[in-house]
């Protein structure tokens, strides 16, 4: 009784979003196809959407990033008690805080905004050359490297006095 009704109602769940995200993908699809009828409806279009194609489009980055180099993994694995998906990663949201994402990410979380990975990425480069301009500028490191071999010297002092 009760556990069947559980049982139907995740079924129902999962058939709604089956057919949720099966529609999604169709609307996506045909929006793709409209764009790319409208990239090649003439023979001039066509010719010059095949060329860029053919010197943009790279198969080997392309199975990279979709991690659909390898036909035997799963698309979807359970790890600690979690589902993760491991196809597509480029096309998920990460769910990090403070910049922190998973691999491939196309955005970077910001507080409560997403920053494009390009932008947070160059952010944190202009940041840590900042960060190390200031050290030497500062002479920062040396002090540091006195101050890290004091700290053994007295290590070592106070375990020979014990």
């Amino acid at each position: 009784g009760d556990t069947q009704t559980n049982t139907d109602s995740v079924n129902d769940y999962i058939d709604y979003l089956k057919d949720y995200y099966r529609a999604l993908y169709n609307e996506a699809d045909h929006q793709l196809d409209n764009k790319i009828k409208a990239l090649t409806n003439t023979a001039t279009k066509r010719s010059a959407y095949l060329a860029a194609k053919e010197m943009y489009h790279n198969d080997d980055l392309q199975r990279f990033v979709t991690n659909s180099n390898n036909f035997f993994s799963n698309k979807i694995i359970e790890y600690d008690g979690e589902l993760w998906q491991k196809l597509d990663p480029i096309y998920q949201d990460p769910e990090g805080q403070f910049l922190k994402a998973h691999f491939l990410s196309p955005t970077k979380p910001f507080g409560n905004k997403r920053i494009d990975t390009y932008y947070a990425n160059t952010l944190i480069i202009w940041l840590i050359n900042l960060l190390l301009f200031v050290m030497l500028y500062l002479r920062a490191l040396p002090n540091l490297f006195s101050m890290h071999s004091r700290l053994l010297w007295y290590i070592k002092d106070r375990k020979k006095a014990e």
